[in-house]
């Protein structure tokens, strides 16, 4: 092994992102991105080329939230249902008002036209929601895929590597540096002595937990983060220890055994155990073991620690919302900015051969008809007016949230952790690429298409309401 850690950064963003690219399926892991929209872009991409072989894999990504946890069908479906046309499937809300991020009552009965779903609500996941989850009532989204849930599964499959974060800190003003942060265990608390060689140790062996905020310490029976820990009676002991300052609270924590949600903490119950609340008061919130038995397989826990607060002004509010570009492209293929023009488009695109293939032509539908408006920026308005409804609201807070990496339970005694699934086989073959579907490189290369692409850019406001990622 290398002393070099590979690391693959927010792998769900389009365009930049590496499941995106290879659009990895969410449930087996399987790459499926041969003739993809991305394989327009490269023709590299192809399922043989998808590689496993890195050693650590962003979570937390700057202070995007909404893009930690795939939210479930009927949460997705909340984020969507925000027009006039979903009046009425809905009853109204005794409780909000209409448009509030969030609603006491979604608990119990999240069927209300006038609440929204909040970015904390997706963040958290309730022991009911699990449930319905498992049988198959309210299962996760398949539209709005992320990462944690990734993470999950290859844990499940036996794919070991490192959770981290990053706070993607491209200024110095809206995403602050170390919005989130990892935290490495070293074998000294004096930073001076940490050197590069036990950094990439301490990745190699997961002994890394991220965070907003809250410092969280976790072990199982005294083993700590990243090993592998055997015990054949079916008993452990995960010790929780989460420390944080006084003007911010933690109000929840959340426990995972191979991917499902097993116990859950939170201040909001009325029902928990003497000592068993988190304690905002002082500086240690929580310091307790907690026995889990029942366990009849090799079993990996990751703890989650949440709570609502504002973090703000330490780290300040998300005021922008997220445009994804691989959204903004799909969406242009619908918009009504191209119907006066397509006749006109597919005409130029037909003499020059460009649309042979369906994805060369999305490519020269989306240029020409953005290059042929006396406007550009007005169908930039229009895709982004259509895209804004069919994402979660990502103008929010900043709220406390930590992220454990895995601990493993040999219980079984062979010594090693087995998954309790098989990781995606390509051992019947995926078809590779064809070096000929790619005349995109032709047609952007072609010096008037370059200068019509310069002037849709430079058309667009130098300061605009949206932020395009």
């Amino acid at each position: 092994r290398s002393n070099t850690v590979c690391h693959v950064a927010h792998p769900r963003d389009s365009i930049l992102g590496y499941y995106y690219v290879y659009s990895l399926d969410p449930v087996t892991g399987a790459p499926s991105g041969t003739g993809s929209f991305m394989s327009i872009f490269n023709p590299l991409v192809v399922d043989d080329n998808y590689s496993q072989d890195y050693e650590s894999t962003e979570v937390l990504n700057a202070k995007r939230l909404e893009i930690i946890r795939t939210p479930t069908a009927l949460e997705y479906d909340r984020m969507r249902a925000t027009g006039e046309e979903d009046k009425g499937l809905y009853p109204e809300c005794p409780q909000c008002e209409p448009g509030i991020d969030g609603c006491p009552l979604w608990d119990t009965d999240p069927t209300f036209a006038s609440c929204r779903v909040s970015v904390y609500r997706i963040m958290k996941r309730t022991l009911v929601e699990e449930s319905l989850i498992q049988d198959g009532t309210n299962p996760l989204s398949t539209d709005f895929i992320h990462v944690l849930d990734d993470y999950f599964r290859d844990l499940n499959q036996g794919t070991i590597r490192a959770a981290t974060a990053g706070s993607d800190s491209h200024s110095a003003v809206r995403t602050e540096a170390g919005c989130p942060r990892s935290y490495l265990m070293f074998s000294t608390d004096k930073p001076g002595l940490a050197t590069d060689e036990e950094i990439v140790e301490r990745i190699f062996s997961q002994q890394v937990f991220n965070t907003y905020g809250p410092f969280v310490e976790v072990d199982v029976d005294g083993h700590p983060l990243g090993s592998v820990h055997t015990d054949t009676d079916g008993s452990v002991g995960l010790h929780i220890r989460i420390q944080s300052p006084l003007w911010f609270d933690v109000a929840r924590i959340e426990i995972y055994a191979n991917g499902e949600l097993v116990r859950e903490i939170d201040n909001a119950f009325g029902s928990l155990e003497p000592g068993e609340h988190l304690d905002n008061s002082r500086i240690v919130n929580y310091d307790h073991r907690i026995e889990l038995d029942g366990l009849d397989e090799d079993t990996w826990f990751v703890v989650l620690v949440m709570g609502p607060d504002n973090l703000s002004p330490v780290f300040t509010a998300n005021e922008f919302p997220y445009i994804q570009i691989g959204n903004l492209i799909s969406m242009a293929l619908s918009s009504e900015s191209f119907e006066a023009i397509i006749g006109d488009i597919l005409a130029e695109c037909d003499e020059q051969g460009l649309h042979k293939t369906w994805w060369s032509l999305i490519i020269c539908l989306i240029f020409e008809a953005i290059g042929e408006m006396e406007n550009p920026s007005e169908i930039i308005e229009d895709l982004l007016a259509g895209l804004l409804p069919k994402s979660p609201s990502s103008i929010f807070p900043i709220h406390p949230y930590a992220q454990t990496n895995a601990i493993f339970v040999d219980v079984d005694g062979n010594g090693g952790y087995d998954p309790p699934l098989l990781a995606f086989d390509r051992s019947d073959g995926t078809p590779g690429g064809d070096e000929a579907l790619n005349p995109l490189a032709q047609y952007m290369s072609n010096p008037a298409v370059l200068k019509r692409m310069a002037r849709i850019f430079a058309s667009m406001p130098q300061q605009s309401t949206y932020r395009i990622r």
